[in-house]
């Protein structure tokens, strides 16, 4: 499924968009070819998660560095503002890496990540339109539409899946579109309010972030290796609970859904408290997980 969801996304790219107005587009192609390339090796023979890092990075770093797209400023997040270059390339990178795995690591039932998946992008889309960005706009419709046609025949029961290929490149164009996010001074009715979109980003990517770092906490806890297999996802925990996939995955879409309203009505508040907002929801949402029966 992952081979036909990039090469949909990859034609609607030379269809729709006017190719020489996108700055750098030509990183960004290049840099989904390889992890196209990684997916599909992946899936073909499974890759030692040490060789899918290295390709990850080697096409994070081919963007970051020759179409500089670097988060130059953290907004006064942790009271922190502008970066210099050294600092701001390797934050990039890392944020870049964090993100296409986080997606990779929640496709483990029927039609979540497709679900997730078009959730961010449809976020993204509205966010890119209204500032009039428009050939970010056609990338992330491009996204939405391969991850809509893919859904119809993922849906549980699934007929077709992802596999690394399409995890992989709908991650690391996800991480491509938060990036550019993150550096847009974004503001809600255009007057009043000015988005710190670094913490935006987040909660639009809740669910992924935080089964990410969830997972890798409670395998170290383990003393297991954080890149080992396991039953700890946010999904299978609810699973666990009794409740069906389809549930599941409406069930993590409604808790994304509700983070992403509490950061925009609170975006007035400090940058810190609404990131210790966004994650002190997340640790009501574990909670009440723990304690439902």
């Amino acid at each position: 499924g992952g081979v036909v969801i990039f090469f949909g996304i990859i034609l609607s790219f030379f269809v729709l968009l006017k190719i020489g107005d996108v700055d750098g587009v030509q990183w960004i192609m290049g840099s989904v070819f390889i992890i196209f390339f990684l997916g599909v090796i992946d899936d073909s023979i499974t890759l030692r998660p040490s060789k899918k890092f290295l390709g990850q990075l080697i096409a994070i770093t081919i963007i970051v560095y020759f179409n500089d797209l670097r988060i130059t400023s953290m907004q006064g997040l942790f009271f922190i503002h502008e970066l210099s270059y050294i600092p701001s390339f390797l934050l990039t990178v890392l944020t870049m890496l964090i993100i296409t795995n986080a997606y990779n690591l929640i496709d483990g039932i029927d039609g979540l990540a497709a679900l997730i998946g078009l959730l961010v992008s449809v976020v993204f889309f509205v966010f890119f339109f209204v500032q009039a960005e428009y050939n970010f706009t056609v990338i992330i419709a491009s996204i939405i539409g391969g991850l809509a046609a893919f859904l119809r025949y993922n849906w549980h029961p699934a007929k077709i899946f992802m596999g690394d290929t399409g995890s992989l490149v709908i991650g690391f164009l996800l991480s491509v579109i938060a990036i550019v996010f993150i550096e847009k001074d974004f503001r809600i009715e255009s007057e009043w309010i000015q988005i710190k979109t670094s913490t935006l980003a987040i909660a639009i990517l809740i669910v992924p972030l935080q089964d990410l770092l969830r997972v890798f906490i409670v395998r170290l806890l383990q003393k297991k290796s954080p890149f080992s297999g396991d039953r700890n996802h946010l999904h299978h925990l609810l699973i666990d609970k009794g409740l069906s996939q389809i549930q599941t995955s409406f069930t993590l879409i409604a808790f994304n859904i509700v983070v992403i309203i509490a950061a925009l009505f609170f975006a007035f508040l400090n940058i810190n408290y609404v990131l210790l907002l966004i994650c002190s929801l997340g640790v009501l949402f574990l909670v009440i997980i723990n304690k439902s029966k």
